[in-house]
Parts: C-alpha cells; structure tokens; sequence
C-alpha cells in the first residue's frame, strides 16, 4: 500500500475537488503493458500465499528479480487509484485534462486511457532516466 487513511483520503479530496489541468504525480506508473500488469498481479498473489504457503519465498525473489513494483503489484492500492480516475469524471464533469506523471526504471512512454465521457481522457506518462538518459551540465 502506498498510501493509507487520511494520506490518501486527502489525496482523494484535493483531486477531486479539482476543475481545471489535474497532474497526479507518482512513483510508480499506474497504467503499465497488459502483460506486465497481469505478471505483478499474480506475482502479488504469489507473495501473499493465495494457492498454496510455500510458493511465497519464490515469488518475492520473482518480485524483486524482475523489479514488480508498479501499481499493479499492490492491488488493493491500485484499485483505489484506478478508483479515483474514473470518480473524477463521475459525475459527468472533470478536469480539463488529467496527467498521470511517474517515474520507472524501464520504460518511457506516454498512453491515454478512455475514462467518462466521450472525450475525458486520462494521459500516462512514465519516463526513465535509464532509458532516456541524463543531461549532463
């Protein structure tokens, strides 16, 4: 979990009491590759015995090995955010525009998710310095 109780129900307060550019900033990208996304949910079930006890060990070093910690990874977290974005144009009326602003260590890329209305969108933009390299002074 990444954020808990009052933290993220004042998260939740501010953005949703927002009318205009929304920017949500974030450690790890919220919208990943599908494949991705389904590998860091089961990888989560794993870790938290879901089938059967001994399997946990394992998954926490698949869990660490592949570096599984976008939002995906913690579902109960992600669920919440996911929550939000689509409370934002609940009532027929959001922000403007709504960017997703993250860090990741492999991946730079910019998608829009369809949320609300017809022309609501959500931008995602998750960008790596390891990928898109430093500027050096």
């Amino acid at each position: 979990m990444l954020a808990f109780g009052p933290k993220w129900a004042w998260i939740r307060d501010r953005a949703l009491e927002h009318s205009g550019h929304l920017v949500l900033a974030t450690i790890l990208p919220l919208f990943v590759p599908k494949c991705l996304h389904d590998l860091q949910v089961w990888n989560e079930l794993v870790c938290n015995g879901s089938w059967v006890v001994s399997p946990c060990e394992w998954g926490e070093r698949v869990r660490r090995l592949l570096d599984l910690e976008d939002w995906s990874a913690f579902a109960e977290s992600c669920a919440w955010f996911v929550a939000l974005v689509d409370d934002l144009y609940g009532s027929g009326e959001g922000p403007r525009s709504v960017v997703i602003a993250s860090g990741d260590r492999h991946f730079s890329y910019t998608a829009s998710v369809a949320v609300g209305p017809p022309d609501a969108r959500v931008h995602s933009v998750p960008a790596s310095g390891g990928v898109t390299g430093v500027p050096v002074a």
